[in-house]
């Protein structure tokens, strides 16, 4: 299987946006790590995941986890942060990809946020709020025996 094709145009496009977040989305198996991969190597880009089951460690089967090697060859974010038994929320995971955006773009690098969770995108991309905190206690109102 070969790699993804992008034109030179859209490669030189995408080169004048550093100083941006540039999102690849997209459902299931349709090739977006690979062209973040081409991207993130082409333009001094680094990936921030996107994929909800990605941020749990010791998830690897089942799950569309860059490899070792795709690891090794460009700069993962947010891949193995959190344990499976840990809370992990959207707003946590925003807060984390803001870190991660605003640390990439002060090194003069390009963030590239890459999956298919559209809460997280949504969240990172400003299209819902993602409160810190929440009232657990207010969601058990009125399930009580």
């Amino acid at each position: 299987m070969t790699g993804p094709r992008l034109s030179n145009r859209l490669v030189r496009q995408l080169a004048d946006m550093h100083g941006t977040l540039v999102g690849i989305v997209g459902p299931t198996a349709t090739g977006k790590t690979a062209v973040g991969i081409e991207l993130a190597r082409k333009l001094d880009g680094e990936i921030i995941s996107a994929d909800s089951m990605a941020v749990y460690k010791g998830m690897d089967i089942g799950t569309a986890k860059p490899t070792a090697q795709e690891r090794a060859a460009v700069a993962f974010h947010l891949v193995d942060v959190v344990c499976p038994d840990e809370e992990f929320s959207v707003a946590e995971f925003k807060r984390l990809a803001e870190v991660a955006i605003a640390d990439i773009l002060r090194r003069g690098k390009l963030p590239l946020l890459v999956g298919g969770t559209g809460l997280y995108i949504q969240a990172v991309s400003g299209g819902l709020y993602a409160d810190r905190t929440a009232d657990f206690g207010l969601s058990q109102e009125g399930w009580e025996d």
